[in-house]
């Protein structure tokens, strides 16, 4: 592991001992890494009989276990990867005989009954998604999240990253994974929907009327507007299409600020690096530093779909168990309490 570059824990505070922290910017390197292969933590918690990660903060043989694995973050965030493809049989003796020594290996039920289940989501659902982090883990599900652009989760699990769910922000990227037998065609849902808005910095807003005609270059008084990235973010792919209906897009594509994902470019317009910034409905209401000062046509625009469906080969039972837990009702309500559009009505109670 000397090639990448990487930080003892020591030097961040919150991680395990032990163990090195990989940096996101080896990360593809990593995914594409054939000497590396990827572990959960649900596997190091099963071995520990211990019930949470965070349990694996206090446990006495952590120290044992992490001399040969390493944590990773961003798409592989919360998976633990083994030092070598390997390990040393004379390792694998000294653990097991620790964990019989210790007692951990007599049936950890708990443990076992929990699906660890990693989910890969557009960076709009957040605050939702972490809200049912809780409520999952309630009903024996402990879901991982690893947030981004949809389109940067779609090629990182092109090449091989250890989603077990992909949430899309549009339809466009699930066909593209689609296309490449890459996930259960059969699971796919289109859940949720949503709408775009125009917003500025907190006190800073400005008049803006959203109808064909209107100088919308003009108010800008030569500031910059914030999206995500048109060429592949789908709330910029969005707000070009709602642009160019209105007759808006000639004024300002020389005024573009460009962002790797929609909360990218929210934080643009909260920092006043920008004058505006067309974001989701739903992102307004995860920021105090914006205010909304136009909603843009529902017609001018391709309807903003989020479907969700399992990646092939990857814990398929688990996926379906939270496949089934986000359509549930309970969910629904933290999603529409988010401002989301429910799509597709709550499956009916068993009898």
């Amino acid at each position: 592991m000397s090639r990448w570059r990487t930080q003892r824990p020591g030097s961040s505070p919150g991680m395990i001992p032990g163990v090195f922290w990989v940096g996101m910017q080896d990360r593809k390197r990593l995914i594409k890494s054939p000497k590396l292969c990827f572990h959960d933590t649900g596997l190091a918690c099963y071995l520990l009989g211990i019930r949470s990660p965070e349990q694996l903060q206090s446990h006495p043989l952590r120290g044992a276990l992490f001399e040969n694995y390493v944590v990773a973050e961003g798409p592989l965030a919360g998976h633990l990867m083994r030092r070598s493809p390997i390990m040393s049989k004379g390792f694998t003796r000294l653990f097991l005989a620790l964990l019989l020594g210790t007692g951990c290996l007599a049936a950890p039920p708990a443990r076992a009954q929990t699906d660890t289940v990693m989910v890969f989501a557009a960076a709009s659902l957040a605050n939702a998604l972490q809200e049912l982090v809780p409520k999952f883990r309630e009903e024996q599900v402990e879901m991982l999240l690893s947030l981004g652009s949809s389109s940067a989760l779609a090629k990182q699990i092109q090449q091989g990253a250890p989603a077990d769910i992909f949430f899309s922000a549009n339809l466009e990227w699930m066909g593209y994974l689609d296309s490449l037998g890459l996930v259960e065609k059969e699971s796919c849902t289109e859940l949720l929907g949503n709408s775009l808005v125009v917003v500025a910095p907190k006190g800073e807003g400005f008049e803006v009327e959203a109808q064909k005609g209107f100088d919308f270059a003009g108010v800008l008084e030569g500031g910059r507007l914030a999206l995500g990235d048109p060429a592949h973010v789908p709330a910029g792919i969005y707000a070009k299409q709602s642009l160019q209906w209105l007759g808006w897009w000639d004024g300002v594509q020389d005024k573009l600020a460009p962002a790797a994902d929609v909360r990218a470019a929210l934080a643009y317009v909260e920092r006043g690096e920008c004058a505006a910034g067309i974001v989701y409905a739903t992102d307004v209401g995860a920021s105090a530093g914006v205010e909304v000062v136009a909603i843009l046509p529902v017609e001018s625009h391709q309807p903003v779909v989020y479907p969700v469906a399992a990646v092939k080969g990857k814990r398929s039972a688990a996926a379906h168990r939270l496949l089934a837990l986000l359509q549930a009702p309970a969910a629904g309500a933290v999603f529409e309490k988010c401002g989301f559009v429910r799509l597709k009505p709550a499956p009916p109670k068993p009898q």
